[in-house]
């Protein structure tokens, strides 16, 4: 049988341009509401275009006709798949599809101008459509999400039918190959293979279609579903009912649980025959009020359970349409409890006043403003004043007569303090207990307060007479004083027995005078041992230069004071180790002291130095020690001096004493913005005698901080230094077990 190939692509042109107005249908459906829809009406309009340019092949060039003919094709069943992905809510890269496509075309386009050869053409076209339909098969069949699978069982049944027609074409290219190179030259086989895929493209329009609708129906299965559970989990109860006949058409699980009736029970009755109204007027007006406008909001009725219980609701309504009919929705709150809780409140309230009014007590309660806001008849006694006429006003108006408080006025001490505050007021003869109680709001504001004034006439009278008891009892203590003088003689006889024992102490204390007396003359022995060829050796070097400088050359007058400089600095040494010395010999008594002022002290003296060499100072406030006052006086002296002259050479020196707590312990620091000094050499700086800098640019003996560290282990602590060459220093220190604290 010969079929014509040119009138079945005639027809498959009119079938796609029937399926396409199907799928533009459905894409203006479903275009809101689902993915991907539009993808499927680009797909049929590239395979019409395909189809229409297969059609026109001898009257066009052979790169339309042939090429972009089976790239349409090949590109067209890449966006099937596309949608599909879409459809089912994913997004995955086709990065190996496109390579396909562009391999497959530019195979195509060598088997159409290189080496022309129709069967190669339909092979490598088959192959690759064969590909492109496995994925949509797989991924309709297996791939795509559980939910979604159920859907595309169809289509997925179509691609398994692409696939074998594909693979027919195929083997129909090799082992029965087309010998024309004219397409529309009669042949069953490519004549057959046009029609299986018309064939396929109705089918899979069909299955599309099919496709849509079931998402589409369990969609609205989905919302219908959604209406029941929000109605049926309504808190309040819902009911709807028909307006023609006034008919119950459905109630919610809360409607049962609140009046009792069941589904059953309501079936086929209306309200009325329920007789869920207590008054059918309120009904009457609802019906009414629902003509005119439509809709009822939170009006409060009385409605009728099952069982007869009357029960209070606020009811909304409002007319709806329900598949071209109309009905009436309306809820019930239930408010009878709450009904019940505010009638317990007023009568609550009306009991308060009455124990309000009944105390003896005259009291106010006032306002943020100390206005007036409610007075018991207690105050209208004390008073002769009516509440309406108290209400608003200040209470100072009505004790006092003015027109602002006194300045004892416990009101605004109140205010002030937010707490009770009282004083005694003497009124009409009689003396009153005046107490303010502050009211304070969430944020602990001053809110009002409860002004009370109570009568203590009786009680001040009673005050009177124990005052007068009291001056009776003073007269019985005086009495016995008289006795006690007698025991104070013998308590004197003690102290005479104590002093003895005193005069024992203080022989023991002369012998440690003594022995201490006896150091020092040995220290001014040994001072003044040193110190007298010193002097003289200063003294004749000061003789030379005033009597001989002009006979010595200058290099003479520089030996001499290079001598007098060396005896003054040995002076220095001797004083700093005498120093050095008398820090780990002396007597070691801590106690408690300001630190901070101690410092200020030493620092006065900075003042008297010249202007370049005088510091900025910060001084921390308020640090307390347990420490030896004279022994830290010491410590601070050589800090700050140090500290002082490294800093001196700067634009602007700058020294500061503070302190910071770390791990528990106080630290306590001096920090300089001065020369610093290289962190290698960091270990010899509390050695004696060692020096980090030369002496002619910064003078000193080396012997300060090594004074410095012995204090301080003395007191069981510990220092260390941090510097930065050109940056400045800062030495920490711990004083052990010391208490220090900021004030």
């Amino acid at each position: 049988m010969i079929l014509d190939t040119r009138t079945i692509v005639l027809s498959y042109i009119a079938t796609d341009i029937a399926c396409l107005a199907v799928m533009v249908l459905l894409w203006r459906q479903n275009r809101e509401r689902i993915s991907g829809t539009h993808l499927w009406v680009i797909y049929y309009i590239v395979s019409l275009f395909a189809l229409i340019l297969m059609i026109l092949r001898g009257a066009i060039p052979d790169g339309a006709s042939v090429i972009l003919v089976n790239a349409l094709f090949m590109a067209g069943t890449l966006i099937g798949y596309q949608a599909l992905l879409r459809f089912a809510g994913e997004i995955r890269r086709q990065t190996f599809n496109y390579f396909i496509l562009a391999a497959a075309i530019l195979i195509h386009a060598y088997f159409t101008f290189g080496k022309p050869d129709v069967n190669a053409r339909i092979f490598n076209l088959s192959a690759v459509l064969l590909v492109f339909f496995s994925q949509c098969a797989w991924f309709c069949l297996r791939g795509a999400p559980e939910a979604q699978r159920r859907l595309m069982w169809w289509p997925g049944l179509v691609f398994v039918l692409h696939i074998l027609v594909s693979l027919c074409r195929m083997a129909a290219a090799v082992f029965a190959p087309h010998a024309q190179a004219d397409l529309f030259q009669q042949n069953t086989t490519i004549a057959l293979s046009v029609i299986a895929y018309q064939l396929l493209f109705v089918a899979l329009t069909f299955a599309l279609a099919l496709m849509y609708n079931q998402r589409l129906d369990e969609e609205v299965r989905a919302n219908e579903e959604k209406f029941e559970l929000a109605f049926q989990s309504a808190p309040y109860t819902l009911v709807l009912s028909r307006l023609s006949d006034g008919k119950i058409l459905a109630i919610n699980d809360s409607f049962t649980r609140i009046t009792g009736y069941s589904e059953a029970d309501i079936r086929g009755k209306t309200a009325a025959d329920l007789k869920l109204w207590v008054n059918e007027e309120d009904r009457a007006i609802v019906v009414r009020d629902l003509r005119e406008t439509g809709t009822v909001f939170e009006r409060k009725l009385l409605f009728r359970k099952k069982s007869g219980e009357i029960m209070t609701g606020l009811l909304s309504a409002k007319w709806i349409t329900l598949q071209d009919e109309q009905c009436l929705l309306f809820s019930v709150n239930d408010i009878t409890k709450q009904e019940k809780a505010e009638e317990e409140m007023r009568a609550a309230q009306v009991q308060w006043q009455k124990t309000f009014d009944a105390t003896n007590d005259a009291i106010w309660l006032l306002d943020r403003d100390q206005r007036i806001l409610r007075s018991n008849e207690a105050a209208q006694r004390l008073f002769a004043q009516q509440k309406e006429e108290m209400t608003g006003r200040f209470c100072w108006e009505i004790v006092h007569g003015t027109s602002a408080p006194t300045p004892e006025c416990p009101i605004l001490l109140a205010r002030e303090s937010l707490r009770r505050e009282s004083m005694d007021l003497s009124i009409a003869g009689k003396w009153y207990l005046v107490t303010v109680d502050p009211i304070l709001d969430k944020e602990e504001r001053f809110a009002g307060a409860v002004h009370t004034m109570t009568d203590i006439s009786e009680r001040r009278q009673a005050q009177e007479e124990i005052n007068h008891l009291n001056e009776t009892l003073e007269q019985k203590i005086a009495d016995q004083t008289r006795d006690l003088r007698d025991s104070q003689a013998a308590l004197l006889n003690l102290v005479d027995d104590l002093n003895e024992n005193a005069k024992n102490l203080t022989m023991i204390n002369d012998s440690l005078e003594e022995v201490n007396r006896e150091l020092a003359s040995f220290s001014y022995s040994v001072s003044h041992d040193l110190r007298a060829p010193l002097r003289t050796i200063d003294g004749f070097s000061n003789a030379l230069m005033e009597d001989y400088s002009d006979r010595l050359d200058a290099e003479g007058n520089k030996y001499l004071e290079r001598i007098h400089h060396a005896t003054q600095q040995m002076n220095r040494l001797i004083d700093d180790l005498l120093g050095l010395s008398r820090v780990m010999k002396s007597d070691f008594y801590r106690q408690d002291f300001n630190l901070s002022e101690v410092v200020r002290e030493i620092c006065a003296d900075f003042h008297q130095q010249p202007s370049e060499g005088r510091p900025d100072l910060v001084i921390q406030d308020g640090i307390a020690v347990n420490a030896d006052q004279r022994m830290m006086r010491i410590v601070m002296t050589n800090l700050l001096d140090n500290a002082r002259k490294f800093a001196g050479k700067q634009e602007r020196p700058r020294v500061e004493f503070g302190s910071f707590v770390q791990n528990g312990d106080t630290v306590l620091f001096v920090r300089d913005n001065g020369v610093g000094f290289n962190m290698a050499y960091v270990h010899k700086i509390f050695e004696p005698f060692e020096r980090l800098h030369r002496a002619d640019a910064f003078p000193g003996t080396g012997v300060g901080l090594a004074t410095v560290q012995r204090v301080i282990q003395r007191h069981n602590g510990r220092i260390w230094a941090e510097a930065e060459e050109g940056k400045g220093a800062v030495f920490y220190f711990t004083l052990g077990d010391s208490k220090c604290q900021n004030r």
